[in-house]
C-alpha cells in the first residue's frame, strides 16, 4: 500500500517496508524523478523496493506532480541546485540518510545534494552528468525566458519512451509537465559542476542502450568518474523505470543495496583500535 506525505508542500508518496525483519538498519530509498516527469515514474519501484523490505519514497518537485505549484517566473528560474531543497525536505524527515536515486536530471540534482549533505548511497539511472564529466552537448533549443513546454508527443516517444509500447506512451506522455529552462539547460549543457571528492558515499550508475537522453557511453563514463559499479541495459531507453522489462534492472539494484547494506552491517559490528585493546 502506497500512502501520500505532505512535507512543506512537497507530495510524498511512501511505500513502507514490510515482509522483512528490518534489523539490519536497511536505510531509506529515496526516489527523485527528471524533468517533465513526476513520482508516477516511480511506481514500479515503489512497489518492487518496498516488497523487499526497504522504505521507499518517491518525492515531486515544486510545480510537478501535485506539490506546491509555482507562478511562472518562479519556474523559469530555479537552477539544479534548487531541486535540492525538495530532497532536503524530505530527508530530513527521515531516520538517518537515505540511499537516493535520481533519473535524468533528478540524477544530477542528486549528486549535487551528496555534495553538501549525509547519503548513505546514489543510484544514478539514465543520469544527467556534471561538468567535470560532461559529454555530448544537447543542443535542444531552450528560451531562458519562459517555461520549457513539452515537447510534442512523437519527440517524447523518441526521448523518453522509445522502448515502451504506443498506448502506455501516451498515457506517460498526458502526465508530463513543462519544465524550467534553466535546469533543462544545465542538465543538457553539462554545466553543473560537483566537487568528487566531497561525495564519499557507494555510488552505482545505469545506462539504458537506446537512451539518447544520457547515452550509455557517458554513463559509463559518470561511473568510472566516482569509481562506481556500472550496470549496462541493452535495449533500454531513457524511461527505462517504465518500460517492460524494468523488473530486470531492479534486480540487480536490489543486489547491490544488499551488499551496500551487508558492508555497512559488517563496518558497525566491527571492533574498534580502542575495543580490541
Amino acid at each position: 500500500m502506497t500512502e501520500e506525505l505532505r512535507i512543506e508542500g512537497v507530495r510524498v508518496e511512501r511505500s513502507a517496508s514490510h515482509g522483512h525483519d528490518t534489523s539490519d538498519q536497511r536505510p531509506p530509498l529515496l526516489l527523485v524523478h527528471g524533468a517533465y516527469h513526476g513520482s508516477w515514474c516511480w511506481e514500479n519501484y515503489l512497489s518492487y523496493f518496498s516488497n523487499a523490505g526497504w522504505d521507499t519514497l518517491a518525492l515531486n518537485w515544486y510545480g510537478h506532480g501535485g506539490s506546491r505549484d509555482l507562478a511562472p517566473e518562479a519556474l523559469v528560474n530555479r537552477s539544479t541546485a534548487d531541486l535540492t531543497e525538495e530532497i532536503g525536505l524530505v530527508a530530513r524527515t527521515l531516520a538517518g540518510p537515505p540511499v537516493v536515486f535520481g533519473h535524468s536530471l533528478g540524477g544530477l540534482a542528486a549528486q549535487v545534494y551528496a555534495e553538501r549533505n549525509d547519503v548513505a548511497g546514489l543510484v544514478l539511472i539514465g543520469s544527467g552528468v556534471p561538468l567535470e564529466v560532461s559529454g555530448p552537448l544537447n543542443d535542444l533549443p531552450v528560451d531562458l525566458s519562459v517555461p520549457f513546454p513539452v515537447v510534442p508527443f512523437e519527440v517524447a516517444q523518441q526521448m523518453f519512451f522509445p522502448g515502451v509500447p504506443e498506448t502506455e506512451a501516451r498515457e506517460y506522455y498526458a502526465r508530463l509537465t513543462p519544465e524550467s529552462p534553466r535546469a533543462v539547460w544545465e542538465g543538457t549543457r553539462c554545466t553543473v559542476s560537483v566537487d568528487r571528492s566531497r561525495i564519499s558515499c557507494p555510488v552505482l550508475v545505469v545506462g539504458g542502450e537506446i537512451d539518447m537522453v544520457c547515452p550509455a557511453e557517458v554513463a559509463s563514463k559518470l561511473a568510472a568518474h566516482y569509481d562506481a559499479e556500472y550496470i549496462f541495459l541493452p535495449g533500454r531507453g531513457h524511461s527505462m523505470l517504465v518500460e517492460p522489462g524494468w523488473r530486470e534492472a531492479a534486480g540487480q539494484i536490489a543486489d547491490w543495496l544488499g551488499r551496500l547494506t551487508t558492508q555497512a552491517g559488517s563496518e558497525a559490528t566491527a571492533p574498534t583500535d580502542r575495543e580490541q585493546k
